[in-house]
């Protein structure tokens, strides 16, 4: 068996999606109101889902998901690694600079342990974001004049990669 989770974000409907696959089987399953907003991005680490929009679904009975919270911190990626501590890029338009934060987030509490802005220039978007490990993340950008870009962060750079 195996078990896709989506997120509709380009209509109205903002559906949370659960699909089930077995040998001799497909099943689909919508549920709205669970992850609001269009332009989400959704990660998943055992047991939870993460939207970058800041609510946290707990699927542990992926026929019957829950919203079991909600950062205050929205971004553009969800790093889930660890589950108990996912990150979160986020970047910053609000004026000339956009510059990108690392945020380091604590589950149980739906609050932020940690950020750290990551001072690597002006960046105009950021499309892609993987963790490679706890201790790695990296990212692809572009700057201002649309010249694409990859980056590495990493603890041994003095990041805030791992949780405390």
């Amino acid at each position: 068996m195996g078990i896709v989770f989506g997120y509709n974000s380009q209509d109205t409907g903002f559906e949370f999606e659960v699909i089930t696959m077995t040998a001799n089987r497909r099943t689909h399953q919508a549920y709205r109101g669970l992850i609001n907003g269009p332009q989400n991005n959704i990660a998943y680490a055992s047991p939870y889902v993460f939207a970058s929009s800041g609510e946290v679904l707990d699927v542990r009975d992926p026929s019957a998901p829950i919203r079991s919270g909600k950062f205050a911190v929205r971004g553009a990626y969800v790093l889930p690694v660890n589950a108990a501590s996912p990150m979160m890029l986020s970047k910053d338009d609000a004026g000339a600079e956009h510059k990108l934060t690392l945020h380091v987030l604590d589950t149980a509490t739906a609050t932020e342990q940690r950020s750290m802005l990551i001072d690597r220039g002006h960046f105009s978007d950021v499309t892609d974001a993987v963790q490679a490990d706890p201790s790695v993340v990296f990212f692809r950008a572009y700057a201002r004049d649309r010249k694409e870009t990859l980056h590495m962060l990493s603890r041994d750079d003095g990041h805030p990669l791992d949780a405390p």
